[in-house]
């Protein structure tokens, strides 16, 4: 068989291969993060988060069909994206290995196939990219871009001298366009394409491939900085002229500033043709193929116009769509100088968009930018967020002491502050983003990984393994003395550094036998690695790992991978026929790449039975009384629920109020219309107003004597009487709110509103507008105890299982076992015949670490417990029992270890007269917290990141078991307080 034809056929089996993996792996319905949101947009063609992603959406529109109109299909099918995308990405690794490695082992066909066959397999089932694989996420077709940008360019090296070679070239620029619809992350690729170029073109020189990465550098920052946001910014002040001046419809200067580039390049094309200019045809048509590309943007523009229910950042109209591009409700963080978290702000620039209100555009405010006092910024400003959270975790990786820095006040006062040093960044760069944020994920996906929680730089989570004792032991303790929770999470991957020493080989290999190669890869590797890192800034406190975005790197590992297989190949061959070095090649890498890759990383990338997110999602949803508004604050208690209502049409007459978007200018117009058959949720104050800006920030000048409802507050705000405003200094009149004291009236009870700050934000206003609106009509619920306590109405709230229903009559929680008053019957409906727990009770399905932490979050063993006790303090015993055991059934510690709602389930058993299994439950909840304890015990540094008040809280746990066991007079008592002694002893010795 020729070795193109030998070369295609094991690119296709590489892809059936992986494609069966990820098919047989896939999750069968929604998962968490922007799974959902991505689902929901791509089956009606919807507009999520900004910037997008169109092409993704179109894609996933197009396998939603084949559903065939079976809503719990569609999920799945939208799934296969990725896993088809991230089957087609090792199918180009494939080929993009063969090219490298056939300029190494010359007529060593055989063993050029195999290498190659071997690193893509390997990259195939990497712990990152598998993850991705089997999910409604952008990444994994981000990868497939670049891998196709990559080949293009190798197939366009492979004919350079030939006639037609630029198709290659046209092709990488009509896939660049098409990759800024999916993810900006493709675009990384294009300094290896330069280099590429430059070798096949050029005699190489230093100073030469420094020039050539320079000046790919500089058109990839073109690219993200000026073409992407800047082609559409260009039609604004066209939009602003036809609209405006001349009178015409809305969206008619984009129209025509569309038609003007169409025009223009064809001309161009034309003339240039006609005049036989070839490179500036060339240039031209590279121009056209990026733009036809980039051309996926119209579909957000086009889909907005329909106002669908999910319409984030509203892009319908020509401003409206660059704000979406630009990014303007998301902030930015310095690189290379900038503010850190000392800084002190001195002015600040307005800045302004347009907002289109039916007759024509008028301006409003965007965020404004922030100037900082001249002296406390920073070079390589990388510890730079003023959360206290952050702040506290920058001195965790850093020796932080900082140094002071003066600066002149407006008054012209003389002040200081702490700002961190150059070296201080640098520490924190290197630990922490560089050695936390990446080194950590290179040796996940290729020495090994301790389990699937997440990190936060202590022993006992998130951490590399290799699985090779004494090596282990030096940095993360004994593992035979690990929690069994530790020792049997499937994240437990152990592949003892075998594809990393692989790849390791690999590349130092390929530098001794084919350096062109070495350094395309090389600079690949670093933008996708340290490039990357830097230019993120990462803060220290992340919501989830973020190893998926430095996938680009570990495929460039996996080619290493496959040159590592080809000197495994070149150094057999010495001692025996090449034949039978094909043989042991094939085994020993094979099993040392893609086969222990693929056997330790098989059951913690499982996802085939896995049904939680959509299950909980439901349950949120089925807790809600009809009609009822629903608060959510995050992204795991939003979309979700989004998929159920716009997917599978499950309870849509609740309406779901996202809290953060409140702050949005386009997010009150949408939750004040209709839809399907759910009624808009009304507001007091006119959409209009919130829109333009003037309410964002409102100063609070008490100028009442009385409390007033909190409907005349409102009424006040709207009005556009001249009593309504303040002047400020500058002279400027603004809106205000006249008192800190009021009241919401709810069923005919008065709930008290007090304002705290001097000041309310737009978000606040709209919150006690929904509230003030729409509470005597609909219920009112909330996902997260802490939105309503962050508003004052922690005593007015009832506990419905998963969600707090805002009631009129006040009940004081004393404890946070207490937050909300509770309706036995209520919630027992809820929990035991409403809710489904079908998924979390089935022990073969593996849940990872968010789903088991959303599991905490979403309090569902506090919710059982809470039930058990209410049915025990009314003499309900029977029912408790079975509340009881259902929590067993549906809350096990493989779901979420044990917590003090664990501790406190054993004393009910004791209540309800269940003496044995309450000492059952006392024995187990005991050898659970010994291994953890003498865990914590014996590592050698306890004062670590998490240690110390990880062991406090179990100790904390162990000590209210002994109390349970003193109280109901256990032989056990005795031999739990002499452990804990024993314990404390040790602990203070």
């Amino acid at each position: 068989m020729p070795f193109q034809r030998q070369k295609n056929l094991l690119g296709w089996i590489a892809f059936s291969i992986s494609l069966l993996v990820y098919v047989l792996t896939i999750e069968p319905t929604t998962s968490l993060w922007d799974c959902s949101e991505f689902l929901v947009s791509a089956y009606k063609l919807q507009i999520c988060h900004a910037p997008g992603a169109p092409l993704f959406l179109l894609l996933g529109r197009v396998f939603s069909l084949l559903s065939f109109g079976n809503v719990e299909y569609v999920a799945v099918m939208i799934n296969l994206v990725s896993a088809v995308a991230s089957a087609a990405t090792v199918m180009f690794l494939f080929w993009i290995a063969v090219w490298l490695t056939e300029k190494v082992a010359g007529e060593q066909r055989l063993a050029v196939l195999l290498s190659a066959f071997i690193g893509a397999l390997a990259f195939a089932f990497t712990d990152s990219f598998w993850f991705s694989a089997v999910e409604a996420e952008v990444y994994a077709l981000s990868a497939l871009f670049m891998a196709a940008v990559l080949w293009s360019a190798t197939k366009w090296e492979r004919e350079a001298d030939r006639d037609g070679a630029n198709r290659w070239i046209l092709l990488i620029f009509f896939l660049t366009g098409l990759s800024i619809g999916v993810h900006l992350l493709n675009l990384l690729v294009l300094p290896t394409v330069g280099l590429i170029i430059y070798f096949k073109k050029r005699k190489p020189t230093l100073m030469g491939g420094l020039a050539v990465l320079a000046a790919s550098g500089v058109f990839v920052l073109v690219l993200m900085k000026v073409f992407i946001p800047g082609v559409f910014s260009l039609a604004g002040p066209l939009e602003l002229l036809a609209v405006n001046q001349l009178g015409l419809p809305v969206n008619s200067g984009f129209y025509a500033y569309l038609l003007i580039w169409i025009v223009a390049l064809t001309a161009g094309l034309v003339y240039s043709h006609r005049k036989q200019l070839p490179k500036l045809n060339f240039a031209l048509l590279a121009s056209v193929f990026l733009m036809l590309g980039y051309t996926s943007y119209l579909v957000p523009f086009i889909r907005s116009a329909a106002n669908p229910p999910v319409d984030q950042g509203n892009p319908e109209t020509t401003f409206e769509l660059i704000n979406y591009l630009k990014r303007e409700n998301y902030g930015s963080r310095p690189l290379l100088y900038g503010e850190t978290f000392g800084s002190v702000p001195e002015s600040y620039v307005e800045r302004k968009s347009y907002r289109y209100d039916g007759e024509g555009y008028v301006p409003i405010r965007l965020n404004p930018k922030v100037l900082f006092a001249e002296g406390t910024t920073s070079l390589l400003p990388r510890m730079n967020s003023r959360e206290p959270e952050h702040m506290k975790a920058y001195a965790s990786w850093v020796n932080m002491k900082g140094k002071k820095v003066g600066y002149q006040t407006k008054e012209g006062r003389s002040e200081e502050t702490t700002i961190p040093t150059l070296g201080e960044n640098l520490s924190y760069f290197w630990n922490y983003q560089l050695g936390h944020m990446y080194w950590r994920y290179l040796m996940w996906n290729f020495v090994g990984r301790q389990n699937d929680i997440q990190g936060m730089g202590g022993p006992e989570n998130g951490n590399w393994l290799s699985g090779i004792e004494w090596l282990d032991r030096a940095r993360l303790g004994d593992v035979a003395e690990w929690p069994s929770e530790l020792r049997h999470n499937f994240g437990y991957n152990r592949y003892f550094f075998l594809p990393f020493l692989l790849g390791l080989i690999g590349l130092i290999f390929q530098y001794r036998r084919e350096k062109q190669g070495f350094w395309s890869l090389l600079v690949l590797f670093g933008i996708m690695s340290v490039g990357l890192v830097f230019y993120i800034n990462e803060i220290p406190v992340t919501p989830r790992e973020r190893d998926y975005v430095f996938v680009g790197s570990f495929f460039v590992f996996a080619l290493w991978i496959a040159f590592g297989a080809l000197a495994l190949f070149d150094w057999l061959k010495n001692f025996s026929t090449p034949r039978i070095a094909l043989v042991f090649t094939g085994v020993l890498a094979g099993l040392a790449g893609p086969g222990i890759l693929l056997h330790q990383n098989y059951d913690d990338h499982d996802r085939s039975d896995r049904y939680s997110a959509r299950e909980l999602a439901r349950n949120y949803l089925m807790c809600c009384e009809p009609n009822a508004i629903l608060f959510t604050r995050a992204d795991n208690d939003t979309y979700p629920l989004w998929y159920c209502q716009e997917v599978e049409g499950i309870r849509q007459d609740v309406r779901i109020v996202v809290m953060p978007y409140l702050n949005a200018s386009w997010y009150l117009p949408q939750i004040n219309q209709k839809i399907y058959d759910n009624e808009g949720v009304l507001l007091t104050i006119p959409v209009k107003k919130y829109a333009e800006g003037d309410l964002d920030y409102l100063p609070v000048v008490p100028k009442l004597d009385r409390k007033p409802d909190l409907k005349e507050v409102l009424q006040f705000v709207a009005s556009d009487s001249s009593k309504t405003t303040v002047s400020l200094q500058t002279g400027e009149k603004m809106k205000f709110v006249p008192v800190n004291q009021m009241y919401l009236n709810l069923n005919g009870k008065s709930i008290p509103i007090e304002l705290e700050n001097n000041y309310i934000m737009r978000n606040e206003l709209a919150f006690w507008d929904i509230l003030n609106s729409n509470a005597n009509e609909r219920p009112i619920c909330f996902t997260a105890y802490s939105d309503a306590q962050a508003y004052g109405l922690a005593d007015y709230l009832r506990y419905d299982g998963l969600v707090y229903r805002l009631v009129s009559e006040p009940q004081k929680s004393e404890s946070p076992l207490e937050r909300g008053q509770v309706d036995t019957e209520r919630l027992f409906e809820n929990l035991m015949n409403q809710c489904r727990w079908e998924s979390l009770k089935d022990r073969s399905v593996y849940f990872d670490w968010h789903h088991r932490r959303l599991f905490a979050s979403a309090q569902i063993r506090p919710a059982f417990y809470r039930l058990a006790k209410a049915l025990v303090q009314t003499k309900q015993f029977e029912r408790a029992q079975l509340v009881l055991q259902e929590a067993e059934k549906v809350m096990p510690f493989r779901n979420w270890p044990l917590d003090y709602y664990s501790v406190m389930m054993s004393e009910l058993y004791f209540e309800i007269g269940d003496l044995s299994q309450g000492e059952q439950q006392l024995v187990y909840l005991s050898e659970n917290l010994d291994e953890w304890i003498n865990y914590y015990l014996n590592l050698e540094d306890l004062t670590g990141k998490v240690s110390l008040n990880e062991l406090e809280k179990q100790l904390f746990y162990y000590q209210k078991l002994a109390a349970i066991a003193d109280a109901n007079k256990l032989e056990l008592a005795d031999l739990l307080n002499d452990k804990l002694g024993g314990y404390l002893k040790m602990l203070n010795s």
